[in-house]
């Protein structure tokens, strides 16, 4: 009964196709056979497929109608098969919409394909060709694996998991094909030499074009890479990439490059014709005593093998790296500002470079120092990235007078991380995005050993430290100098020194010993003898006027309810030599103090004042405003002694 049904249904299908089946489709009745073969000798398989697919000449073969329900497997050499625009349909129990494994000089022209687990499968082919296929909602839309000399050219191709997918192989070559609304456009694997051209790769939730260990001298040119979801190019461990002409813009992360090894790195050639938001990709390579600043207008910045080199005055945003060095040395950054990239600042096998007075906010890593060393980031604020500053599997860094703040994880991770200082810091709310229990640090050492962490504020992190595996660090100066300020200590001084009473512990293996009673500040000189001061009371402002040798701090209550506050100064003798006159308010006091050989340690306690609010008609006089602001802060003034002469 059911062969009955078939034929019948066959009779019906075919009776109603006309001779010019070019313009109406036909379709194969469902579940009549599930494979429509091109058999080696040329014949198609079964017979009466041969309404849909038919040739002359064994060459040249022409689907008639759509086929619905139906894979295409060929299994001959050296033919065309030509597809008027029909449809090859599948469902979801066939994989292969075309399989051409296995074949040599076989093309596919003007097929739409769509439907199966692989729209077009290219397996251990060489020479095939598909021009002007459109290939949708597949899970790969063209599959290319152990394939050689493939051309894929004019295809449109989109909302398959993979747009074309390229494995092993090489020699292959795309030539402008629209990839829109895939996961990947192109995604890359282990394949050498292909030649990528013109393509214009939109709307892809992953990547438009992504190459994973491919080498070999590929080609990336003249390709439009935009608006996906969030990679544009992205070269990851491969090597031997030749760019040139290509745009890339309004993807997150619009192009970068990321491995572990040096080819991944160091053998490419990327020309500044190549664009990112309308900025040049500078890649440079062995460059010495040069100057990259605003007149580049770079969009990002890659110093691979360089000496001496200066990035300076330049915005950075939305691509794999900011700015990477790689074995670069004696290089620095300076005054940029870099946000939503993966990687802010990356620092990977280099040494002696120095980044200062940036601003690195709202990347996925804020700093990353990989395997190097002797390399400081200062004076800079890191600030809202995910992970704040990475130091891995290095040596002798130095990070200091940051301010590092509201990052998600966490504020400094060192991991595997050696004899590196960490001072002066400002460490806040990092760590505290997580709910309900918070799982980020201040700090976070892992493997980590010898380093130097002092004189740096630990304020409202979700977890103020932690460290793991993690011995020998150093967490205080000694006394007098201390430690850290940690906003969770009971900070109480009653030695009046600006030491915390109690030790801070991290682990029995990490302890501060000398935790600081008020937070740490410094009060930078011109002549480069820079002020150490402690206090717990909110600085309105600090400064120093070299004109008179005069220190001179505002400060004022740091909650409504504080009575008494502190301010501890370490004053280098190279600055301002002993002895002093302290006054507080206009009024000399008599502060507690520690000489040192080469600075002097002052210790000035007070009481905050209540405050009074004084409404008045009109505008007070000068000396009236003057004394207005005093009821309302204090002034801590020092200078040096004079020793006046006695009249004559």
């Amino acid at each position: 009964m059911k062969n009955v049904v078939k034929l019948i249904l066959l009779l019906l299908l075919t009776s109603t196709a006309t001779l010019t089946c070019f313009v109406q489709s036909v379709k194969a009745p469902d579940g009549a056979y599930a494979y429509i073969y091109i058999r080696s000798d040329g014949s198609i398989d079964p017979e009466e497929a041969e309404v849909l697919i038919n040739t002359t000449d064994q060459i040249t073969y022409h689907i008639f109608g759509d086929i619905i329900n139906k894979s295409i497997i060929v299994e001959k050499d050296d033919i065309t098969i030509q597809g008027h625009d029909h449809v090859v349909q599948g469902n979801v129990s066939l994989r292969v919409g075309i399989d051409l494994t296995d074949r040599k000089n076989v093309t596919l022209d003007h097929i739409r394909i769509t439907k199966f687990s692989y729209g077009v499968l290219l397996n251990s082919t060489e020479d095939c060709r598909l021009f002007y296929n459109t290939v949708w909602e597949n899970w790969a839309g063209i599959w290319v694996q152990s394939t050689l000399r493939a051309i894929i050219n004019y295809n449109n191709v989109s909302h398959n998991n993979f747009g074309i997918r390229l494995y092993s192989g090489g020699n292959n070559e795309m030539y402008y094909n629209t990839l829109f609304s895939n996961v990947y456009g192109i995604l890359a694997w282990y394949s050498s030499a292909d030649t990528i051209v013109g393509n214009n790769a939109s709307l892809n939730s992953n990547s438009g074009i992504h190459l994973y260990s491919c080498g070999g001298g590929t080609w990336l040119i003249n390709n439009n890479v935009s608006k996906n979801i969030s990679y544009g190019i992205y070269l990851y461990e491969s090597d031997t990439i030749h760019m040139t002409g290509n745009r890339i813009s309004g993807n997150p992360y619009n192009f970068g490059i990321d491995g572990t090894n040096y080819i991944d790195f160091a053998t490419h050639t990327i020309d500044d014709t190549n664009f990112v938001d309308g900025k040049p990709i500078y890649y440079i390579k062995g460059a010495s005593d040069t100057v990259y600043d605003a007149d580049t207008n770079a969009g990002t910045i890659y110093l691979i093998n360089c000496e001496n080199v200066t990035v300076k005055d330049l915005n950075f945003t939305k691509n794999i790296c900011g700015i990477c060095l790689w074995n670069a040395t004696e290089s620095k950054i300076e005054n940029v500002t870099i946000t939503k990239n993966t990687y802010g600042i990356n620092i990977r096998n280099s040494r002696n470079n120095t980044a200062s007075h940036c601003n690195i906010t709202t990347n996925q890593y804020g700093i990353l120092f990989s395997n190097s060393n002797s390399s400081s980031i200062h004076h800079s604020n890191i600030t809202s990235n995910q992970k704040g500053i990475r130091v891995e599997n290095s040596a002798l860094n130095s990070i200091y007078r940051d301010y590092i703040s509201d990052n998600t994880v966490d504020g400094i991770y060192l991991e595997h991380a050696r004899n590196n200082t960490i001072i002066e810091n400002t460490i806040t709310r990092n760590g505290i995005d997580f709910e309900p229990i918070p799982m980020g640090f201040g700090i976070k050492l892992q493997n980590s050993a010898n380093n130097t962490i002092y004189h740096n504020n630990f304020i409202d992190n979700g977890e103020q430290a932690e460290a793991i595996s993690s011995n020998d660090n150093k967490w205080d100066n000694g006394w007098p100098s201390g430690g850290n300020y940690w906003s969770d200590h009971s900070n109480i001084d009653n030695d009046n020194d600006g030491i915390a009473e109690g030790n801070y512990t991290i682990d029995p293996s990490n302890v501060d010993y000398n935790p600081l009673a008020g937070m740490f500040h410094i009060l930078e000189t011109p002549q480069g003898y820079d002020v150490e001061i402690v206090c717990n009371s909110t600085i309105n402002s600090m400064r120093y006027y070299q004109s008179n040798n005069t220190i001179a701090i505002i400060v004022s209550s740091m909650t409504s309810t504080q009575a008494n506050g502190f301010c501890r100064l370490t004053i280098p003798h190279n600055l301002m030599q002993p002895e002093y006159q302290v006054t507080v308010n206009e009024t000399i006091v008599t502060p507690i103090m520690v000489e040192e050989n080469s600075h002097s340690i002052i210790y000035i306690g007070y009481e905050h004042s209540t405050l009074e609010i004084i409404v008045i008609p009109e505008l007070p006089s000068a000396s009236l405003m003057l004394a207005l602001v005093f009821s309302i802060t204090f002034a801590i003034t020092l200078r040096k002694k004079h020793v006046r002469k006695p009249k004559l």
